[in-house]
């Protein structure tokens, strides 16, 4: 497959949440800025997004995520990030099965550490940053032979998280085995119900063996919707049953087995 470039939003896109939009090429003349305006990466008025990405990607897009495109971005936004990790998709362990293949969770430190991030992407010094990745990623597919792929839209969802861990979920040293939880809401729950009985779904699992670690993110209205209302994110529960089930508000889309790689957080 061959991959290029074409316009620095799709780039940037790809550097934040990891997944090419469209074929990478060398480019001949600059490439513009991020607008001023709305941008799913930067969400108004919240620090973390959730971005569902690889409906169709070859396997090699793991390869060119984990030894390119998360490095870049490390090298340069780490003093501003909160968490930043990246969920594959491995197994299913209940439910349906998911259109993407990988979770990616970026979150700032603050809202300053956010607009810093936004304005280093569009410095000059990061032009070195894209060339790269653009030149990495025509080595990593010359290497891998991807089946064919079509392109869709990034899924990026700003979400509200909340965490019930003893120890802090998994950091820097990664890869580990988590499973995440996809939620939806029933038609008849009302937003303050479903969280509610979402953060007691929480808490239950937490309390079921000892070690568990448990996170929330609930997931809040955008331009787009995204696959989930909520994301339960399990960690040190490999001998325990999750829930498939949880009363009259809350619907267990997907128990889903996946390898996190963790940068920061």
């Amino acid at each position: 497959m061959d991959i290029s470039p074409s316009r620095r939003n799709l780039v940037q896109l790809s550097l934040m949440a990891g997944l090419l939009a469209s074929p990478i090429r060398a480019r001949a003349e600059p490439l513009p800025k991020i607008p001023p305006g709305p941008n799913p990466m930067f969400p108004e008025g919240f620090l973390k997004l959730v971005g569902f990405f690889g409906e169709d990607s070859g396997p090699d897009e793991k390869v060119w995520y984990e030894g390119v495109h998360a490095p870049d971005f490390v090298s340069f936004a780490a003093p501003y990030m909160a968490r930043y990790a990246r969920n594959w998709v491995e197994d299913v362990h209940a439910g349906g099965a998911p259109s993407f293949k990988v979770i990616t969770e970026i979150q700032y430190k603050s809202e300053a550490a956010k607009a810093k991030v936004r304005d280093l992407m569009n410095s000059p010094a990061a032009d070195a940053l894209f060339e790269h990745g653009a030149a990495r990623a025509a080595e990593v597919r010359a290497k891998v032979a991807p089946p064919p792929r079509t392109s869709s839209p990034a899924n990026m969802v700003p979400v509200e998280p909340r965490r019930f861990a003893a120890r802090g979920l998994a950091g820097a040293g990664s890869p580990v085995r988590r499973r995440i939880m996809l939620l939806s809401r029933t038609k008849d729950a009302g937003l303050d119900d479903f969280e509610a009985a979402v953060t007691a779904m929480g808490r239950e699992i937490a309390s079921l063996a000892p070690g568990i670690d448990v996170s929330l993110d609930f997931c809040r209205p955008s331009g787009r919707a995204g696959p989930a209302d909520a994301l339960v994110y399990v960690e040190n529960s490999r001998a325990v049953a999750l829930p498939t089930s949880h009363g009259a508000l809350v619907q267990v889309m997907s128990v889903l087995g996946v390898e996190t790689h963790t940068s920061i957080g």
